[in-house]
């Protein structure tokens, strides 16, 4: 027997936060603005009562617009997001023992990045440099992103979790990428590697 399909007004209906969390998640019901206001309200008002966690937010791209996604997420999992959004752009200045970051005393920090961000060459397709070049921005890439998150690291905000913004641009390669000895694919993957070898080495020598 096929499952009646949820309209919202049925969301505002249920009485569990176990439950709205379960229904809201496998309807993929695309949210308007206004709903998810209303999502948030029913379900902080529900049993039992929500944990505080604070969250802070270092961005190289705007970062305002996630609030009311995150507050429904926080709000189906029993959690009352306070969030401090650090000023424009990547900072060093966040990872200073004065900052507003640490003001904020958050239970967890998230470190939005752009590939642009870790090297201005990133910012051209890969396939423009040579093997040796892209050896060398590797290397660069990783050690500059290690030594980022040190700073941070060396602050009490909390646990760091760090994300990279896919890049909107397709490789240079285009469909051939995944064939080519130089796909820009398999180059970030190779980063990606590196830079969790480097953060599990260092979270366990810092235990």
């Amino acid at each position: 027997m096929a499952k009646t399909k949820l309209a919202f007004d049925d969301f505002l209906a249920i009485a569990t936060r176990a439950e709205l969390r379960v229904a809201v998640t496998s309807s993929r019901l695309p949210l308007s603005l206004p709903e998810a206001q209303r999502l948030i309200s029913h379900a902080e008002s529900l049993e039992p009562a929500a944990h505080p966690l604070r969250l802070g937010l270092i961005h190289t791209y705007t970062s305002d617009l996630l609030d009311p996604w995150l507050a429904v997420e926080a709000a189906l999992q029993g959690l009352e997001l306070q969030t401090y959004h650090a000023p424009y752009g990547l900072t060093v200045q966040e990872a200073q023992p004065n900052s507003g970051l640490v003001k904020h005393a958050p239970d967890m920090t998230l470190l939005m990045l752009r590939r642009e961000d870790l090297h201005p060459d990133l910012a051209n397709p890969l396939v423009g440099f040579g093997p040796a070049r892209q050896e060398e921005l590797r290397k660069e890439v990783v050690d500059r992103l290690f030594g980022l998150v040190s700073q941070f690291r060396a602050l009490k905000i909390g646990q760091i979790v760090l994300t990279l913004l896919p890049s909107i641009q397709s490789p240079g390669l285009g469909i051939y990428d995944a064939q080519s000895e130089f796909s820009e694919s398999a180059w970030w993957a190779s980063v990606k590697a590196e830079i969790i070898r480097l953060t599990i080495g260092t979270t366990r020598r810092t235990q």
